[in-house]
């Protein structure tokens, strides 16, 4: 059972230690970004293919496999709302940063890769 409560204006439901984030495949090759745990659909969390099950099925890859799929732009713009430099002389860029996990899961049976910053997941679906 996942112990974390995450509280928002009109509900709360219970996430594990591992936050993530969820992004949809809108082309051939390219997985855009869809969600986070903290804004997750609250009847999406402890359901059968649902966010638990995606932090529980979750496989570590390496970030240039990730890259792979996702897309950059939108990467970019959340690794700057996260704080990261774009390059590693202007200071800690998420490449740079090991504390950053990126694996794939499933999301209702469909393919998401996503990465855990700060125990936040962020994912990417097909």
């Amino acid at each position: 059972m996942h112990k974390i409560t995450v509280a928002f204006p009109y509900f709360h439901f219970y996430c594990n230690t591992h936050i993530h984030i969820v992004s949809i495949k809108m082309s051939k090759r390219t997985y855009r970004f869809f969600n986070n745990c903290v804004s997750w659909d609250s009847a999406d969390v402890h359901v059968d293919g649902g966010l638990c099950s995606l932090i529980d099925d979750r496989t570590s890859i390496e970030r240039s496999t990730f890259l792979q799929y996702v897309d950059h732009d939108e990467l970019q713009e959340i690794e700057l709302s996260l704080g990261y430099s774009k390059h590693y002389k202007q200071g800690l860029t998420m490449a740079g940063d090991n504390h950053v996990e990126y694996f794939r899961s499933k999301h209702h049976g469909e393919r998401v890769y996503g990465f855990r910053h700060s125990a936040i997941e962020f994912v990417f679906v097909a």
